[in-house]
Order: structure tokens, then C-alpha cells, then sequence
């Protein structure tokens, strides 16, 4: 019986990228802190460097909050903290997914991720940034 051992190696894996656990298990810890722990009770969360500094709200201010609120299902309260992040949540969730599958969606993911896309996502947080700092949303 003879071995036969393949003629090509295997490509190393990228440096670059994390292993998948890794990043689902940061997710998972991440998730499970915001849920136990009220961003507005516990001291230990950071405060937004940019409204302490100016007073003013960035587009992501309220956003631990709205996720905290979010893990309880408490919608309405987590649109309440950061529309723009749960308005957003859609499109990162279909970004996510276009990621995943860009080599069998490619125009999906060209036109999620191209200039267009981006600059109404520039456009976006522009909008919610002054509406929430000069109307008060």
C-alpha cells in the first residue's frame, strides 16, 4: 500500500482575520454584559468623549443604551436612546449577510457597499446628528 500525499500545501490561513470563534464569543460576552448590566446604572461603561467635551450629542450617543434595551426587547426604549441605530439595524443586517455570500451576490454587496450607499449613510447620521442637537429628536 502506498501513501500518497498531496503535491500542493495548503494556503496559510490569513493574519489578518480572526478565527470565527473568536469573534462570536466576543459578541456572545459583549451581549451577555450588556444584558446584565444597565449602561445608565453601572459606572464602569465610557462615556461619550464628544458630549462630555461639547455638550453636544453625537449620532452615536445613547447607543449602549439602545442595545441594553434592545437585549430586553424593549424596542420602543431603544429607539428612544438612538433612532438611528435601530433604524440602521437593517441595513447591517443585510450588509452582514452580503458580506457572508459576496462571491453569489456580488451586486448586492457593490451596491450596499458602494459610494452611493455610503454617502447616504454619511448623509444619515449628518441628518440625525443636527436633528438631535438642534431640534432635539
Amino acid at each position: 500500500m502506498k501513501l500518497r500525499f498531496r503535491s500542493t500545501p495548503r494556503p496559510a490561513p490569513s493574519p489578518r482575520r480572526l478565527p470565527a470563534w473568536a469573534v462570536w464569543t466576543a459578541v456572545a460576552v459583549a451581549a451577555v454584559v450588556f444584558f446584565v448590566c444597565n449602561p445608565e446604572a453601572v459606572p464602569v461603561f465610557p462615556r461619550c468623549p464628544f458630549h462630555v467635551l461639547t455638550g453636544w450629542q453625537c449620532p452615536g450617543c445613547g447607543l449602549q443604551r439602545a442595545v441594553h434595551s434592545l437585549l430586553h426587547l424593549d424596542v420602543a426604549a431603544a429607539f428612544h436612546h438612538n433612532a438611528l441605530f435601530v433604524s440602521a439595524l437593517p441595513y447591517m443586517a443585510l450588509l452582514g449577510l452580503a458580506s457572508r455570500r459576496c462571491r453569489r451576490w456580488p451586486r448586492l454587496y457593490a451596491s450596499l457597499t458602494g459610494p452611493a450607499a455610503l454617502c447616504l449613510v454619511a448623509v444619515a447620521a449628518a441628518c440625525w446628528f443636527v436633528g438631535r442637537n438642534v431640534w432635539g429628536w
